[in-house]
């Protein structure tokens, strides 16, 4: 059973920039896998916003790559803040599997300003930068996600996504909706299916499991029959 840790068991590092450091349940094998399989599918975060530096990819950008590969593996992501023993803010993000094993960053938050706003553009950039870390996500040039998706013929993909339809209705379990998902985003990495249809039918087939999930928690236990009464012929034949 894993330990649970309290705001008052962190320990800063000992620099003048704190890092990323890590925590994880005793087991993280089956979320290990499951980053695996998401890795593999997820797409970059598209550099769609520019700055003095260039053109760089928000937390909005980020959280698209990560809905575009992991919620379908049983992967999560909160990031709430905590206060430190020392009584500094720090943002925690943790990356939980739904079999209940979990990896943890603690990034302590170095802007006390008694400005709201300036204290909340600090939380949404470290907020980007942690789940890119855990996650492996990477930018990704819009000229290259445009051209990607330009290149994939508007009747090709309606027809794919059509078969790819039909493929999720005739599924019977989650697990064979999952291999759907999975096979369409292998046809949208092939060209086959648009980026617009591959997140419709992503977002279908998600809604189809958690359907399924929803029934069976909500099905009625079946009633009990009363027990039938034997009258006394019955029993007389009986014996």
């Amino acid at each position: 059973m894993a330990t649970v840790i309290t705001t008052a068991d962190y320990i800063e590092p000992p620099m003048r920039r704190p890092s990323l450091y890590g925590e994880q349940s005793e087991q993280i094998h089956l979320l290990a896998a499951a980053l695996a399989r998401g890795q593999q599918e997820m797409r970059g975060a598209v550099k769609r916003h520019k700055s003095h530096y260039g053109p760089f990819a928000n937390l909005e950008d980020c959280w698209e790559a990560f809905q575009s590969a992991f919620p379908q593996h049983g992967i999560s992501v909160v990031q709430p803040t905590i206060l430190l023993a020392s009584g500094r803010r720090a943002l925690v993000t943790q990356i939980t599997h739904s079999s209940g094993q979990w990896i943890r960053s603690v990034e302590p938050l170095l802007n006390d300003s008694p400005d709201a706003q300036k204290r909340k553009s600090e939380v949404t950039v470290v907020r980007r930068m942690a789940l890119c870390a855990l996650l492996g996500i990477a930018d990704e040039d819009d000229e290259g996600a445009q051209q990607r998706d330009a290149d994939v013929d508007s009747a090709t993909s309606q027809r794919t996504l059509g078969v790819a339809r039909l493929k999720l209705r005739a599924c019977k379990s989650d697990d064979e909706r999952r291999g759907v998902m999975t096979r369409a985003k292998e046809l949208h990495d092939a060209g086959q299916l648009s980026a617009a249809d591959y997140a419709a039918f992503a977002a279908e087939a998600l809604a189809a499991i958690g359907a399924e999930a929803e029934a069976t928690v909500a099905q009625p236990a079946p009633a009990e029959q009363p027990a039938k009464r034997v009258g006394r012929k019955e029993a007389a034949n009986a014996q």
